[in-house]
């Protein structure tokens, strides 16, 4: 075969003889007629430039020399053929050229400008504008300040080649249409939103998807600058942690009246047994607190005249009353009365101060009421009974205590009164429920702690959490109240994502584990083995960012650590789109925090694989093909995620177990209670195995948007150190019912 090189030579020669033949054909001669002055082969005719061996109907043009090498009546000034002459440089026709690469073909002025290559392809000047959705703002990958550009922007909320042009900063934001329109990281605007009462753009933490921690203020939402006023502005559950604290009081600098001392701040605690008298202001209210009772008068301690800074009643200019006290702090007592009223049994006690001015053993003053018919304290009763010596008597005593002790002896008629338990036993003890016993003299044990009307279950009724007036049977489901409000056993059923809501699954058996004739990609998931579990209940959903949030605001949870930021979006925890997403980024102790705020814990590796595997005691297949229709992951053949980060914790209705848990498969990685052992399985107990008593790292299931198929398997087991935070791992919770 001819080498291709030689082949175009020979057509070239080919083409050349056939047109010299031709000319001399044409213009009647013969080959001895042939002229060719300049010996290019070619005949005046043909030649439009006889003299000139390089100017011929085959040479080769040479661009922008105003020469017509080729004789085809044009000098060439567009050398790639593109249709547009070379920059600058001006044609017979005097049309001067734009053509800014006159070397290549797809570079000319009306060529279609490709971003971000560092070529200007459309020769407007600019090396590469960056502007690929011609929106009039440059990307950000080339310096500019457009998040969404090319319409592949992972990092944008919202971003696709569809609404690459509507993006951009200074767009207007469309609130909670889960796209960043005006590139501040956020999904949110001036508009109205259901349960966003100041129109701050964050819904009420009261909502299950609501992040606002105060919706009475617009200055407040999570990721809020923090002001100088003791309120938590960003809902992070601290208050003014971003200010200036330099005694690390509590108190900023801004409201501190001394941030060098940390004795001294304001709310501190300033009274007769702290701060008082000492010309020091403890609290920073301006005052030195020396009047510590009010009343308008210094104490003598601090140079005042009041001789009891704890009375209001007592002051200098207090009126003298006949109650054996110097009332008005001048040195006597009861002196306006010692003439009306005198003394006659020589006590110490003037007649009107007194029930006995003729007995010297009787007066208020005395400390035992002696078994003698008489009333020695002056306290109204005769001879009072406290055989319990509890402070509180058989008979009523004035003025305190007023209220009778009902079991004093220990043989009263009263519930659980007994000689040992008497001394336990008066008015003003606190009741302990349930224990047949009536602590506070009420008359009866407290049964009905919420006093909803309903005795609690312990206690033989129907109320399934008596600390709660909001739950007994009966009672309608609250879906914002993590309580079993209608004692059926589930919690919030019915109520989706957000609410805690749990799902019931029953006691039985099921198979765990892989059989040790599979491949697995691990050897910890064998043997398989038989698990009897109780009856317990799942989460439906996993915890949400907006569920996690309540818990901070309340006071348990804590956002110490935690980056705001997701997998793709930079503002994830502080992004109102985001409340019903998963809760990522946190520790195991963390999550177990959350777990116990709302009554559950983590569950076990049981627990957790039977919800996602059903109840089949004779194993199932674990190994089956999964699409972005069943769950959030890496599809395994084109490594392609289903979503760029996680997503809503009910999205794949038709990916949920056989109990209907929702994305225990693939979104987010779920933590365990259980310490990981490789060869747990091996000796784990049959019934309701706990996990190992130690270990270094905590299991964690089930894959996430970042895992492939093989990691989806119900049997995956994978660990992580409890301290570990991760874009893709989250949790839920379980519990098991109180017999």
């Amino acid at each position: 075969m001819m080498r291709p090189e030689l082949s175009k030579h020979w057509f070239v020669c080919l083409l050349s003889c056939l047109a010299l033949a031709f000319c001399v054909f044409s213009c009647g001669g013969t080959s001895s007629d042939f002229v060719d002055n300049d010996g290019d082969g070619w005949a005046p005719l043909a030649d439009c430039d006889d003299n000139n061996s390089e100017i011929h109907p085959l040479a080769e043009e040479i661009p922008y020399n105003d020469v017509d090498e080729n004789c085809d009546g044009l000098a060439t000034f567009d050398a790639d053929m593109d249709g547009y002459n070379k920059i600058d440089t001006v044609d017979p026709e005097g049309n001067t050229g734009t053509d800014c690469d006159d070397g290549d073909r797809t570079i000319h002025p009306d060529a279609r400008e490709i971003p971000y290559d560092n070529i200007d392809q459309d020769c407007d000047g600019l090396e590469d504008d960056g502007d690929g959705d011609n929106d009039g703002h440059s990307s950000t990958l080339v310096g500019g300040d457009d998040c969404c550009d090319s319409g592949m922007e992972v990092s944008s909320l919202g971003c696709s080649p569809a609404t690459a042009a509507s993006i951009y900063p200074g767009a207007v934001e469309i609130p909670y249409d889960n796209i960043d329109q005006d590139c501040d990281g956020r999904d949110y605007g001036s508009s109205t939103l259901e349960g966003d009462e100041d129109e701050d753009g964050f819904a009420t933490d009261d909502n299950p998807e609501g992040l606002d921690c105060d919706d009475t203020d617009e200055l407040i939402y999570p990721g809020a600058p923090e002001r100088c006023n003791y309120k938590d502005d960003d809902c992070d559950g601290l208050t003014d942690e971003d200010l200036v604290d330099v005694d690390n009081d509590g108190s900023p600098a801004c409201l501190d009246c001394d941030d060098y001392d940390a004795d001294r701040f304001p709310g501190n605690v300033e009274d007769e047994f702290f701060g008082a008298y000492n010309d020091i202001d403890e609290d920073c209210d301006g005052i030195a607190l020396k009047d510590v009772d009010g009343d308008t008068h210094d104490g003598i301690a601090a140079g005042g005249l009041d001789c009891n800074d704890l009375d209001p009643t007592i002051h200098p200019l207090a009126t003298e009353t006949c109650n054996h006290i110097d009332d008005n702090c001048n040195g006597q007592i009861d002196e306006d009365f010692i003439s009306a009223s005198p003394d006659q049994d020589l006590d110490g006690w003037l007649e009107c101060a007194e029930c006995n001015d003729s007995n010297p053993n009787i007066h208020p003053g005395v400390l035992v009421d002696l078994p003698n018919t008489f009333d020695d304290d002056c306290d109204g009763l005769t001879d009072e009974t406290d055989l319990d010596v509890d402070g509180y008597f058989v008979t009523a005593a004035a003025p305190f205590p007023a209220e009778e002790d009902c079991c004093d002896v220990g043989t009263e008629d009263v519930p659980g009164c007994t000689a040992i338990t008497r001394a336990t036993i008066n008015p003003g003890a606190t009741e302990i429920p349930y224990d047949g016993i009536d602590q506070d003299c009420s008359g009866t044990d407290l049964t009905d702690v919420d006093g909803d009307g309903h005795e609690a279950i312990v206690a033989g009724g129907t109320d399934c959490n008596d600390f709660n007036p909001e739950a007994y049977e009966g009672h309608a489901e609250v879906c914002m109240d993590p309580s079993d409000n209608n004692c059926d056993g589930t919690v919030n059923e019915g109520c989706g994502p957000g609410t805690d809501e749990d799902i019931e699954i029953a006691s039985g058996a099921f198979s765990m584990g892989r059989d040790v004739d599979e491949s697995v990609l691990n050897p910890d998931q064998q043997p398989q083995h038989l698990v009897n579990l109780g009856t317990y209940y799942m989460d439906k959903y996993e915890v949400t960012l907006a569920d996690y949030r309540r818990c901070v605001v309340d006071g348990p949870c804590n956002l110490d650590g935690i980056p705001i930021s997701s997998f793709s979006d930079e503002y994830y925890w502080e992004n109102q789109s985001r409340g019903l997403h998963p809760v990522i980024n946190i520790t195991w102790i963390q999550a177990q925090t959350y777990c116990q705020w709302v009554g559950k814990d983590l569950p076990t590796e049981a627990q957790w694989e039977k919800a996602a595997r059903g109840a089949d005691e004779y194993g199932i297949e674990v190994r089956t093909p999964v699409t972005c229709d069943l769950a959030n992951h890496v599809e395994l053949c084109t490594q392609e995620q289903c979503h760029d980060d996680v997503v809503d914790v009910d999205m794949y209705d038709d990916g949920t177990s056989p109990f209907g848990v929702y994305n225990l498969a693939g979104n987010a990685y779920e933590w365990t209670n259980d310490w990981h052992a490789a060869t747990y399985y091996a000796t784990s107990p049959a019934d309701d195995p706990p996990g190992p008593d130690t270990g270094s790292t905590k299991v964690i299931r089930g894959g996430s948007f970042l895992s492939i198929d093989y990691y989806l398997e119900v049997t995956d087991r994978q660990q992580f150190n409890p301290s570990t935070r991760n874009v893709s791992l989250g949790f839920r919770c379980a519990r098991v019912p109180i017999p």
